[in-house]
């Protein structure tokens, strides 16, 4: 029985991520990062979807994205999950042996303004909370290091409004304080503050 397609109405703010079968890794080495940044820069050309915030974790990712249309993320992540996992298995030398991720990427709606930054914070402090880092902008393969030392491909993945939003001293998506800019960002239901 085929998949039932899932329902992601444009306009609203996702949480998506995907995770590696039984935690093994997902990216042995700085190539393998390398690699999976270049398929989302592909596929951010082929379907340029609004990315707010990102991270690559060695058996995960994670992305927050704000729709402008139904069925977005999936267009945008099946083919960033399938291409990359044949491509894995290809430079691995695993071709036939098993699954790379759990299965289909998963995607939540984020239904409140304030759940916005703390999910967008919760993304880009991954490596941070992992104790990988010291600060969510040393994270070479998260949106807060693309903001800040990234080239012109990485920052072109980043939609403009995580431009408008405050970064915290690490790095990371914090909502504006009152009176800087604090209307600049959309709301979880991508309704644009008037101003």
């Amino acid at each position: 029985m085929p998949r039932r397609a899932s329902v992601t109405p444009g306009g609203f703010v996702y949480y998506v991520l995907n995770r590696t079968v039984a935690g093994l890794p997902l990216f042995r080495k700085q190539a393998d990062y390398v690699a999976f940044e270049q398929i989302t820069i592909e596929t951010w050309e082929r379907h340029p979807l609004r990315i707010l915030a990102w991270c690559l974790m060695r058996t995960h990712w994670h992305f927050v994205v704000w729709l402008r249309e139904e069925e977005e993320v999936t267009a945008y992540f099946r083919w960033p999950a399938q291409t990359h996992a044949m491509r894995y298995h290809v430079t691995h030398n695993t071709v036939g042996r098993g699954h790379s991720y759990q299965g289909r990427f998963k995607s939540f709606p984020i239904q409140k303004d304030e759940h916005f930054f703390i999910t967008c914070r919760y993304v880009e402090r991954n490596a941070l909370a992992a104790g990988a880092i010291e600060r969510a902008d040393d994270w070479r393969w998260g949106s807060p290091w693309a903001r800040r030392y990234g080239g012109e491909s990485p920052k072109a993945l980043l939609s403009d409004l995580a431009g408008r939003a405050s970064p915290q001293r690490d790095g990371a998506l914090e909502r504006p304080a009152d009176g800087e800019g604090g209307g600049a960002t959309a709301n979880a239901h991508g309704n644009e503050p008037d101003h």
